[in-house]
């Protein structure tokens, strides 16, 4: 029974090992309601509410992602140090948020799909080279200049 005579709501003791299981699944990521579905009131051998798990375990459920996100910053962290060369880019675009400018994704492509002609002004030598490397073996729907070359269709004269 509970305190105030209700059997509804039997009396709940929050034990260690309970504060750590919210921990580690708020850490991975599990919403509340799944959460509060693994604890269980050992007085009613039924999960806990999820109103209750937010009222017992605030402070689980905010530290939980905290320390998850810890765990993986030191692992990645070391990856880094140990040269893992895609744990440094991973790092570089998203914490020092530097990206390589080789992909042409994102640009406004013209009305017949092709890369708009004030964007290909904008391309370094390298990434010119590799555009021509794809056209080379993909083709771009223009017809060959003469040699055979692809051509792009921002070089066709208007």
């Amino acid at each position: 029974m509970h305190e105030n005579g209700s059997e509804k709501h039997p009396h709940f003791i929050v034990t260690p090992d309970m504060r750590e299981a919210v921990r580690k699944a708020a850490g991975l990521g599990l919403p509340n309601k799944q959460i509060a579905r693994l604890i269980v009131n050992p007085a009613s051998m039924k999960a806990i509410s999820v109103s209750i798990l937010e009222k017992r375990f605030a402070n689980e459920l905010e530290d939980g992602v905290a320390h998850a996100n810890r765990e993986v910053s030191a692992k990645l962290y070391a990856l880094c140090l140990q040269g893992n060369i895609n744990a440094i880019r991973w790092w570089e675009t998203t914490r020092m948020g530097r990206y390589e400018k080789k992909d042409f994704r994102g640009w406004r492509e013209g009305v017949n799909g092709t890369l708009a002609p004030e964007h290909l002004s904008q391309l370094t030598r390298e990434q010119i080279l590799a555009l021509e490397s794809v056209l080379k073996t993909m083709g771009n729907g223009a017809p060959p200049q003469k040699g055979g070359k692809p051509r792009l269709v921002a070089d066709n004269p208007a």
